[in-house]
């Protein structure tokens, strides 16, 4: 299990080709407290993988303006 200071839990297991991170309800940020923030795997061709967490792709909740630079948009 993965938790930390702003991590509440780290899911690799539930959906294959997805990773959801759930933020704690205390010490994170107050604007995303309890929210998700999900990675979900695609083929980029050529046999290779690449990830999407981009909130209308992948079940994110968090507000846009939250995300990781590589995920807005």
């Amino acid at each position: 299990s993965i938790v930390g200071n702003y991590v509440k839990s780290v899911d690799v297991a539930t959906t294959a080709g997805k990773i959801t991170v759930t933020y704690n309800s205390t010490n994170a940020n107050a604007k995303i407290q309890g929210d998700l923030l999900a990675f979900s795997s695609y083929s980029s061709g050529s046999g290779s993988l690449a990830w999407s967490c981009k909130s209308n792709a992948t079940g994110t909740n968090v507000p846009q303006k939250y995300l990781p630079t590589s995920c807005r948009g």
